[in-house]
């Protein structure tokens, strides 16, 4: 692993310890507090990776130039929303997609018409997504959520 994709990481996973935290399933997943001064920090606990009041060039350092970044409307300054997003995890899966009745001759006292299930793979991407608020070219706060995305092969 990269030292860019670890500090990365090392972000995410504290930011989503400290941070407002969203996910497809609200009930997985329980809401931290307001998050403190500090958003992130080391798996260890040793040393903060990001601080409230960071600069855009810190932040760029170390965890890299986001995925996107969105101006928002303020009229106190410069205000942004930097969007981060990564794959956390990969599965696959299979699940029945169908049942066939296959031909078969009836006898009398018979159960039925025999069947064959078909299967396909469901192959599951999990990613991260951070968002942070810069504010005059400083963080001021972050979030996170997970998303699920599913692709069906045929």
């Amino acid at each position: 692993m990269t030292p860019r994709l670890r500090i990365l990481f090392v972000l995410t996973a504290a930011l989503l310890a400290s941070s407002c935290t969203t996910v497809d399933n609200p009930a997985s997943a329980p809401r931290a507090a307001t998050p403190p001064a500090a958003i992130g920090a080391a798996e260890n606990g040793a040393f903060p990776v990001l601080k409230v009041g960071s600069t855009a060039d810190e932040i760029v350092q170390l965890v890299g130039k986001p995925l996107e970044v969105t101006p928002k409307p303020s009229p106190e300054g410069k205000a942004e929303v930097w969007t981060y997003r990564r794959v956390v995890d990969q599965q696959n899966e299979q699940v029945a997609s169908r049942t066939n009745t296959l031909p078969a001759v009836s006898l009398p006292g018979a159960m039925g018409a025999p069947t064959e299930i078909q299967y396909r793979l469901v192959h599951y991407t999990i990613f991260q997504n951070t968002s942070l608020l810069m504010f005059n070219g400083k963080l001021i706060t972050a979030k996170q959520s997970f998303e699920k995305v599913a692709n069906y092969d045929n």
